[in-house]
């Protein structure tokens, strides 16, 4: 009798290839933080822009600043004088805070004042500028298993 067959080999070194370069990307993320760099940038101006709506809206100015901020600086909105925070905020490219390694980032501003309006004082509301997105957390998590699988694919902020 006739044998009929398929025979199928298995070629080691090419899913060697493909696990080491998946290991490759497993120790280091930082495609997936350049991403979460550029997301948070476009979120923290957002966030100025709107007047904290991403965070349920900044408290209003108290009457005798908002008296003195329309007379001496006409235009610039709740948290905007020099512009320094915003910059800060919308570009986060200060060396001293802003970090991404192969397995971790920072983003932040080093503006020495930026505590004030993220904590509040005694006698200023807490109006915060730094926070993490709603679906950011989600979000990271799909590219990061994409970017380990599949490699840089994905990767659009």
């Amino acid at each position: 009798m006739a044998v009929t067959r398929v025979d199928i080999e298995v070629r080691v070194e090419k899913v060697q290839n493909l696990i080491n370069d998946v290991e490759d990307r497993c120790l280091d993320a930082k495609p997936v933080f350049r991403w979460a760099h550029e997301v948070l940038k476009k979120t923290f101006a957002e966030n100025f822009t709107s007047q904290g709506l991403p965070v349920g809206g900044w408290s209003p100015l108290d009457a005798e600043y908002a008296a003195w901020k329309a007379r001496e600086l006409p235009g610039r909105p709740t948290l905007i004088r020099s512009g320094e925070l915003f910059r800060s905020l919308s570009e986060l490219s200060d060396p001293s805070v802003n970090e991404i390694n192969k397995l971790s980032a920072t983003f932040g501003t080093g503006v020495a004042h930026a505590a004030f309006h993220q904590y509040g004082t005694p006698n200023m509301p807490k109006r915060q500028i730094l926070f993490i997105p709603q679906s950011f957390s989600d979000d990271f998590a799909e590219k990061l298993a994409n970017y380990i699988v599949e490699g840089n694919e994905g990767l659009n902020a």
